[in-house]
C-alpha cells in the first residue's frame, strides 16, 4: 500500500491494522472488552504478584496501563491489550523459575463498589530448568514452589526457629530451677541462722555452766565436809555415850564369871549350844562400831584385808594393816563368842603377838581412819585399863546345904 492510498483511507474513516491478533488468553480479552461495552471504562489498570496462602499477599507490580477519558476500546484493542498483559506475567514467570499466580486490579475513582480484580494463573514457567521435584510442587505453608536453594534456605530458616525454640524452652527450665534453687538457699540460709542461734545460746550455757563449776565443786566438797563432820560427831558420840551413862552392870564384862554367863544366859550363836555367847557389853558396842565404821568408810579392805571362799572355808586373800589374828579377836568380840577380857591382847605394850603396834595405828590413820573412827579404839583401850584397876567383886557366901 502506498503512501496516497493510506491518506485516502484515513480520509474515508476505515481502519488501518495489519489484520486481526490471535488471543493468548480469550476469556481475559472478552473481559476486558465488556468493561468499555458497558459502558464502565477504567482509569488504570494494575498486574501484581500474589503469594502466601490463597495466594491474598501482593508482591510486586509487573505491568500497568492509564486510559485517557473519553478512550474506547474495541475487542481488537482488547485483545492486544490482554496479550501484552499475559506476555508480561509470563516474562515474570519465566525469570522467577516458578510457578507464579497473578491479580489484574481495574482502579476507577469514579467507581463506589470495592475495586475489580481478576485472577491470572497459575503460570508455569515455559523454560526448561534442572529444577527439583519440590520446585514445582505448591506447598501448603503459604509460600510457593522452592529450588534447592530456596529449599535449603527454608530448611536452615526452620532449623533456626527450632533452636530459638528450644533456647526460649530451656531458658524457661532454667529459670525455673534458678528459682527453685534460691529458694531452697533462702530455707537453708534460715535454718542456718536458726542453728547458729541455738549453738550460741548453747555455747552461753555451756560457758555459764563451766564458769559455775567451781563454784558447784565447792558448794559440793563444803557439803560433804559438812556431812563428814556430822558422821565424825555421830560416831564419836555413839562410842562416848555408853562410858557417860556407867556400865549398867554388865555381866561378865571383866572376863571373870563370863563363862559361867555364857552358859547361863545365852542359848549359843545361830541356835547351836556349844557356842558360847557371853551377851552384851561395851566392848562388844564399841568393836561393833569400829568395824562398821570401817565398812561404811570403804577402808575395811585395807585395814583387814580381801577374804574369799576357798574349799568351803573362809580365807585371806590379800593382807592388811592388821593381822588376821588381831581382826579374829574383834569379830569373836563383836559376835559374843569371845569375852571382852580377849580385847586385852591386843593393848599397846600387852606383851602379846596381838597387840597393837604403833606403825599400825600410822598406817590406819594414812588409810582413812578418821578420829571418829579412831574414838572407838581410844576407847576400848580406856575401858580395859579401867576394868583392870576395877577391885574384884567381893565373893558371895554359900549356905552349907543341910
Amino acid at each position: 500500500m502506498t503512501r496516497d492510498e493510506s491518506k485516502d483511507e484515513k480520509k474515508s474513516g476505515r481502519p488501518n491494522h495489519a489484520g486481526s491478533v490471535a488471543p493468548e488468553d480469550e476469556k481475559l480479552t472478552l473481559w476486558l472488552n465488556r468493561l468499555w461495552a458497558r459502558g464502565e471504562p477504567p482509569e488504570r489498570l494494575e498486574v501484581w504478584q500474589m503469594f502466601g496462602r490463597n495466594r491474598a499477599t501482593r508482591g510486586e507490580m509487573i505491568f500497568h496501563e492509564d486510559f485517557k477519558h473519553g478512550d474506547k476500546l474495541d475487542v481488537e484493542q482488547a485483545n492486544r491489550l490482554a496479550n501484552e498483559i499475559v506476555e508480561a506475567a509470563q516474562n515474570d514467570c519465566d525469570s522467577s523459575r516458578r510457578e507464579r499466580d497473578y491479580e489484574i486490579a481495574i482502579i476507577d475513582r469514579n467507581r463506589r463498589s470495592s475495586p475489580l480484580v481478576r485472577r491470572l494463573g497459575p503460570l508455569q514457567p515455559k523454560r526448561t530448568y534442572a529444577l527439583t521435584k519440590g520446585d514445582a510442587e505448591d506447598n501448603d505453608d503459604g509460600l510457593d514452589g522452592l529450588d534447592g536453594r530456596s529449599l535449603d534456605l527454608k530448611f536452615i530458616q526452620e532449623g533456626l526457629q527450632q533452636s530459638r525454640w528450644d533456647k526460649q524452652r530451656n531458658d524457661r527450665i532454667i529459670g525455673d530451677v534458678l528459682t527453685l534453687l534460691g529458694s531452697m538457699v533462702q530455707e537453708l540460709r534460715a535454718d542456718r541462722h536458726t542453728l547458729m542461734t541455738q549453738q550460741m545460746a548453747f555455747f552461753a550455757q555451756l560457758q555459764e555452766s563451766q564458769d559455775r563449776a567451781l563454784d558447784r565443786e565447792l558448794l559440793r566438797e563444803k557439803e560433804k565436809f559438812k556431812i563428814g563432820l556430822y558422821k565424825e560427831g555421830v560416831r564419836t558420840a555413839r562410842n562416848l555415850l555408853p562410858g557417860l551413862f556407867g556400865d549398867g552392870a554388865e555381866p561378865g564384862a571383866n572376863g571373870t564369871n563370863g563363862h559361867a554367863n555364857g552358859h547361863a544366859n545365852g542359848n549359843g550363836t545361830n541356835g547351836n549350844p556349844n557356842v558360847m555367847n557371853y551377851g552384851a557389853s561395851r566392848e562388844r558396842t564399841l568393836v561393833d562400831n569400829f568395824l562398821n565404821d570401817c565398812e561404811e568408810a570403804e577402808i575395811s579392805v585395807a585395814m583387814f584385808g580381801d577374804f574369799e571362799v576357798r574349799d568351803g572355808k573362809l580365807a585371806q586373800k590379800t593382807p592388811g594393816i592388821f593381822a588376821l589374828e588381831q581382826f579374829g579377836i574383834l569379830v569373836g568380840v563383836r559376835d559374843g563368842r569371845l569375852p571382852p577380857a580377849a580385847l586385852d591382847k591386843l593393848l599397846p605394850n600387852s606383851g602379846h603377838k596381838e597387840a597393837v603396834r604403833p606403825d599400825q595405828i600410822k598406817a590406819a590413820s594414812d588409810a582413812g581412819m578418821t578420829e571418829g573412827i579412831g574414838m572407838a579404839l581410844l576407847e576400848l583401850v580406856n575401858l580395859r585399863r579401867r576394868r583392870h584397876e576395877e577391885p574384884p567383886p567381893a565373893p558371895t557366901e554359900t549356905t552349907p546345904a543341910e
